[in-house]
Parts: C-alpha cells; structure tokens; sequence
C-alpha cells in the first residue's frame, strides 16, 4: 500500500490543499484537527447560496491530468448535526456543479442519515442511498 499524502490537520492546513470559499471566522485549528461552524448554503440546486469552507485536494497528476489509478480516501469526521440539512463528511468536488458526497446529514425529524449523493453538470442532484444512522451516532447500534 502506497500513502500519496495523510494529513491529521494537526498544526494547520498542509500544503497540497486548497479552500473553495474560505471563511476564517468560521474554521478554527484545534489539538483535534479543524473544527469548522456550520453555516448557511449548499450546492444541491442552482440558486443556493454558496457554502463556505469546502476544503479540497486534488487527486490529479501534477500536470493536470486526472489519475486512472485506483484509489482509496479516509475520512475521520466527528459530528452529531443539530438541523436538518446539516453535514460532515466526504465529497468528491470538481466544483459546484459536479460531485459525489457520502455525507452524515441532520434530518428532519432531529435525527441524522449517512447519504450517498452525486450532482453532474448533466443531471440535478439525487440521492443514490439513504439511511437513518441516528441511534449509532447516539451510542445506540451500528450503522
């Protein structure tokens, strides 16, 4: 196994990153990682207001071309959303208008689902799959 990069955000953001729409009033290093508020926005519809602090990095050669190798991403995201809409988790992120996300996201009755989503430039965004993980988060089963 061949690690390209880990990153514990221990000490600040390494190079090799980049923010879409930073905001700095809302992200703070801790002993733990980041911790960022959330805030208003999405990028489910056109017409939204844009979400800060999407921190992304990319999986493309230096030269601009786009890996045909396989690979594999870890995320560690600690999370209990408190809304409806709220979420943490991993998004594969060309842009606005094009990506996969396999989220934890609050729901509408307080709790909270694990949703795997995608939006292309083609086609709106859909839900692929959804499932309520809200007793696992609240200590109570696996997801």
């Amino acid at each position: 196994e061949h690690v390209v990069f880990e990153d514990d955000f221990h000490g600040g953001v390494a190079p090799g990153w980049r923010w879409v729409r930073e905001d700095p009033q809302s992200v703070a290093l801790t002993s733990h990682g980041i911790s960022m508020d959330t805030v208003p926005g999405g990028i489910w519809a056109d017409g939204q207001q844009l979400p800060p602090n999407i921190l992304v990095r990319s999986i493309n050669h230096e030269d601009g071309s786009l890996s045909q190798k396989r690979f594999a991403v870890e995320v560690s995201v600690t999370f209990l959303p408190s809304a409806w809409g709220e979420q943490a988790g991993l998004f594969l992120y060309d842009d606005d208008k094009n990506w996969i996300k396999f989220v934890v996201e609050g729901n509408k009755t307080g709790g909270a689902n694990a949703v795997f989503a995608r939006r292309s430039a083609e086609a709106p965004a859909a839900v692929l799959h959804k499932k309520d993980i809200t007793d696992s988060l609240r200590g109570g089963g696996s997801p």
